[in-house]
């Protein structure tokens, strides 16, 4: 009796096992009969059995199946009503139709395209798209989501890869996986658009992570990822792929600048300063990375260095306003530093004034550049007139310094004024000239500028 149970159940195991084979082989023949869902149907169950789950067929199937519901779903993602049949065909996952022929007289329509899995299109008399048919009838787009399905064709093509010791499904393989790279990177594309950058990451670095299977770089998709990542708030994460690319010597500057602004929010402007004249090795002529490095020997107190890059800078661009621009807000800034030398401070006065005045001269309604210099003047008059303030009301400089406040004082007062006309609701400049009225005793002015204010 222990006998028969035992054969009993040996058999029992035996039609188990073949069950299973048989989902295999189903969801072949199902595949190749462009019966996608019974095909899925069949192999998402032998990918968990005990029996088949080490077998790399089975997940060679099951990466083809999943790749192909995921594909047939992209057929008429970008397809848009009047599109010319050229615009037509460079769609990828679309290119040339199986046939093009005069439609149905049911249809309306004088011509029609067809593709695999009855996706139909339909043109006009004058070649434009006026409808169409969703690939069998649309039975497609109920099958799982769409983002899941690309991952787990890519997945499934990853663990065939292990599984197959033998390299039978290699070639295959890798063939899918570069179709994998290429929908993810259109995937990263278009989340990227949507303003999805955490999700577009995602969809990059798997097409960073396949082209390293080639043995390739994809320096467009790691700028991506950096991008991205720069976008949604992950320095850590964007600084990785900025230097990558670095190390290609990828002649982009921003990924120069990008990068060694990261540094500079760590405040390791050594680091800052090496990735932008790395930049320039490869791109020496480029204005962007020459701002750049001026910035860096401006804020680091090398003016000698800083005025170097800046001749070079307005060398390659003498009528660029918005560089002039730069120049003087960076010397603005030193000269706002406490931590310089009333010398230091001085003389980044004088060069933050030459800046803006040639910005203005470059470019006369140039708002930032004329409401910086009248801040300039009137910031001096208020330093200048707190010192004074600070000598004994007898002391015979106190006039004479009073006297230079109140000069800087009437050479801010056009800037601000000038200003106010191109930007009549700036509050900034209504702030500034409140208190240029009062310092100078405009009192009919200052009402005006009291009214504005309410």
């Amino acid at each position: 009796m222990k006998k028969i149970t035992i054969l009993l159940i040996m058999i029992s195991s035996i039609a188990l096992t073949n069950a299973q084979n048989l989902k295999v082989q189903s969801a072949f023949n199902y595949y190749n009969n462009k019966q996608l869902d019974k095909a899925k149907e069949a192999i998402d169950p032998a990918c968990v059995h005990e029996d088949t789950k080490s077998d790399a067929k089975t997940w060679f199937y099951k990466g083809n199946i999943y790749l192909d519901i995921y594909l047939i779903n992209q057929m008429t993602v970008d397809l848009k009503k009047g599109m010319s049949k050229e615009e037509v065909k460079k769609i990828k996952v679309l290119s040339v139709p199986n046939s093009e022929r005069n439609a149905k007289p049911s249809k309306n329509k004088l011509e029609r395209w067809a593709y695999n899995y009855e996706l139909y299109l339909y043109f006009d008399d004058n070649g434009k798209l006026s409808s169409w048919d969703e690939p069998e009838g649309g039975i497609y787009k109920t099958i799982g989501d769409n983002t899941e399905l690309l991952n787990d064709a890519y997945d499934a093509m990853q663990k065939t890869i292990s599984l197959d010791k033998d390299k039978e499904y290699y070639n295959l393989c890798m063939f899918k996986l570069f179709i994998c790279g290429e929908q993810f990177y259109n995937k990263g594309v278009k989340q990227y658009n949507q303003k999805l950058h955490k999700e577009a990451i995602n969809s990059f670095e798997k097409t960073v992570k396949i082209n390293k299977i080639f043995g390739k770089v994809d320096t467009l998709a790691t700028y991506n990822v950096a991008i991205c990542a720069e976008l949604s708030k992950q320095p850590e994460k964007a600084k990785k792929y900025y230097l990558d690319l670095v190390k290609q010597n990828f002649k982009q500057p921003s990924v120069y600048v990008s990068l060694s602004n990261i540094y500079k929010n760590e405040k390791d402007t050594a680091k800052a300063l090496k990735i932008i004249q790395k930049g320039r090795e490869i791109l020496p002529g480029n204005l962007n990375l020459i701002i750049s490095e001026t910035n860096i020997y401006l804020a680091s107190g090398q003016t000698e260095k800083a005025q170097e890059s800046l001749k070079l800078a307005i060398e390659k661009a003498p009528d660029n306003a918005n560089l002039y621009f730069a120049i003087g807000a960076n010397y603005n800034d030193l000269y706002n530093d406490t931590t310089k030398t009333e010398k230091e401070r001085q003389i980044a006065f004088e060069q933050a004034e030459q800046a803006y005045k040639n910005a203005i001269d470059k470019k006369d309604d140039y708002f930032d550049a004329i409401y910086n210099l009248g801040a300039l003047y009137f910031n001096q008059g208020v330093k200048i007139i707190q010192i004074a303030n600070k000598l004994p009301f007898d002391d015979p400089n106190y006039p004479i310094e009073k006297e230079k406040a109140d000069n800087y004082f009437k050479k801010s007062l056009p800037y601000l004024e000038k200003s106010l006309e191109l930007n009549p609701d700036d509050r900034n400049t209504l702030i500034s000239l409140k208190q240029l009225y009062a310092r100078t005793k405009q009192y009919d002015k200052l009402k005006e500028i009291n009214q504005k204010l309410k």
